[in-house]
Parts: C-alpha cells; structure tokens; sequence
C-alpha cells in the first residue's frame, strides 16, 4: 500500500501535469494561431494533419490512428486540405485496393512556410531553457504524449549555461 506522502507526491504530479499541459496548450496555441493562417494558409488543427501526411504515406484511417482522432474529425480534415490542393489521394504502391494521401508540391511548400512560422513564433520560448533542459523537457513531452519509451535519447548536458 503506498504512503500517504507517495499518495500525496502523485496527486500533486498529476495536477502540475494536468495544469502544465493545459498551460503548454493555451500558449502554443496563442502564439501559432497568431499569424500562422497568414503565413501558410492554415489553421493550428490542419497543420498537424498536414505535418503527419508529410511524414510517411497513410491511409486516411492510419492517420487517424497517428493523431489519436475520430476518423470523420480527420476525413474532414483531408477534405479541406484536399480542396485547397495540398493533398492528393492516390493508389498505395504496391496495393492497388489501398489509397493514400500525399502532399502536393503546394502542400510542401505550406509546410515549409509553416515551419518559419513555428520557428518565429516559438524560438525565444525554446530558449527560455539552457539547451540541455530544452532536449530533457522535449524527450520527457515526447514520451508522455505518445506513451512509448523510445523517444530519442537527449545528448549529454555540457559545462556551457
């Protein structure tokens, strides 16, 4: 049975993690939907959809899976991207029965202009930390949102503040 301090411990971790993640939220939130839409023509929610299409080919049901979504959250999803020609889909190779969706060369190219928007919009706040502790919190954010332990290892701290 475990201690009233451990009880204690864990229920305080909960609530900083629940407070914590909810505050992360707000404030990437706040700051990418300032001037992301501008920037590339999409909003936070098509953003991820079009950053996981990007990393592999997926079957609309796979990527589903990949973002933890209702498939008719994600069907809706596609079918803006689709519309504003930023993806395509097309015939698995190798398995005719099965489609995919890919990026188009406009998809690619919002992408590419989505990422200057994150990398403006969110480099001072990921450098608010020593490098070190920007890598340690990234690894621990990592494993705890997909709940697997192979998060790539941080490198190792060094003597540079």
């Amino acid at each position: 049975m475990a201690s009233a301090r451990t009880t204690t411990s864990l229920a305080e971790a909960s609530r900083r993690l629940v407070h914590g993640v909810w505050g992360m939220h707000r404030r990437l939130t706040v700051r990418l939907e300032r001037g992301l839409p501008e920037a590339c023509g999409l909003d936070l929610d098509d953003f991820v959809l079009l950053e996981t299409l990007a990393l592999t080919d997926l079957a609309p049901g796979e990527v589903a899976m990949a973002l933890r979504l209702p498939p008719h959250a994600v069907s809706r999803g596609l079918g803006r991207l689709e519309g504003a020609g930023l993806v395509v889909r097309r015939i698995a190779p190798g398995d005719a029965r099965r489609r995919v969706v890919v990026l188009t060369d406009a998809g690619r190219a919002a992408l590419a202009r989505a990422h200057a928007h994150l990398e403006a919009a969110l480099g001072g706040w990921l450098t608010e930390l020593p490098p070190d502790r920007t890598l340690l919190a990234l690894d621990a954010i990592t494993r705890l949102a997909t709940g697997r332990d192979d998060a790539p290892e941080p490198e190792p701290a060094t003597a540079e503040r």
